[in-house]
């Protein structure tokens, strides 16, 4: 069946073929990769390795081999898809198991895939899970880290998961299931620190919070003279920060500031034009500090600093600075 040009059009306007593709489009997907073929340069991906270690700072103990999808995971994915293991290795041993079902993965969907299957199978079929971590768990297992010399513990994927207290809720017959607990309390503080604020979620970045007990520290190299804590940093501690006067003004212009700079028909894209520094220093015209300040923010958020996220990024995950 022939499409008419109506509809033809139509479709093109819904792939974006009707619209200017922005210079930094153009660049990270055609000329890196075109000069380095030009220039006998290695490809962007390994321009770019150098750059960050898969393997880098991550869990301790058993944590160490499990807190992500490594380089080998990904080198082994890339394998399976050029197909290295189509033929079994010569040293495999055929074990003479047989199994029903085979989970790869025993994250929560895998988890949740054996669990069903052993309540609904018939009696005597078997299930086998194959993990390549040494903790089960995948994405929603915690992670522990030694940071100088403190042990933390914190979410490695899966930040929080919400309570199911009614049977008409979904999810409620595997919380009966396993004995997950359905009501949580929080501990009581102490009379003297009622007045300590504090976030009980995982997802309470500290700068989207205004409270007098949320404090900032400074290290000697950033004070000058010798640590400092600044508490009620956005109202009155600013003042007593170490940052310049003029870093102080760009700091609560990027944070309050209401007044968008600019609002074209396509404000969106337009965003997705530039990187956050770029929208920060050029469009704000607010001083490195801001941009400095911003880096490990964003990079808690999204995994990356504003001068590898586009103002739309930025934008998408409530960073200051868009006058909202």
């Amino acid at each position: 069946m022939r499409k008419s040009k109506g509809s033809r059009k139509q479709l093109e306007r819904t792939l974006g073929m009707d619209r200017d593709i922005t210079r930094r489009d153009f660049i990270n997907a055609t000329l890196i990769g075109f000069g380095g073929m030009l220039l006998e340069m290695p490809a962007p991906i390994e321009l770019f390795a150098g750059q960050n270690s898969w393997d880098g700072f991550g869990g301790s103990g058993d944590y160490a081999v499990a807190h992500g999808n490594m380089q080998q995971v990904v080198e082994t994915a890339h394998g399976i898809r050029e197909g290295f293991y189509n033929t079994p290795p010569a040293d495999s041993i055929d074990t003479g198991e047989s199994f029903d079902l085979v989970v790869v993965g025993g994250g929560i969907s895998g988890l949740g895939a054996a669990h069903y299957f052993k309540k609904n199978a018939p009696s005597g079929h078997r299930c086998l899970i194959l993990e390549n971590h040494a903790i089960f768990g995948g994405e929603a297992k915690r992670n522990e880290f030694m940071v100088n010399g403190h042990n933390l513990i914190a979410p490695q994927g899966s930040n929080s998961f919400a309570p199911i207290t009614r049977p008409d809720q979904d999810g409620y017959e595997i919380y009966r299931d396993l004995g997950i607990p359905t009501q949580f309390e929080y501990a009581e503080l102490k009379p003297e620190l009622e007045k300590l604020w504090f976030d009980q979620t995982n997802y309470g970045f500290m700068l989207w919070f205004d409270a007098p007990s949320v404090g900032y520290f400074f290290d000697e190299g950033t004070s000058g003279t010798e640590p400092l804590l600044v508490r009620d940093f956005w109202n009155k501690g600013i003042k007593e920060s170490p940052f310049p006067k003029r870093a102080q003004k760009d700091l609560i212009a990027w944070l309050k500031g209401k007044d968008r700079k600019r609002n074209p028909p396509e404000y969106r894209r337009w965003l997705d034009s530039m990187t956050y520094q770029k929208y920060l220093e050029k469009v704000l015209r607010l001083g490195p500090q801001v941009t400095g300040f911003a880096d490990p923010i964003l990079a808690s958020v999204i995994g990356l600093g504003c001068d590898a996220i586009s103002a739309y990024g930025a934008y998408q995950v409530g960073m200051p600075g868009f006058g909202r």
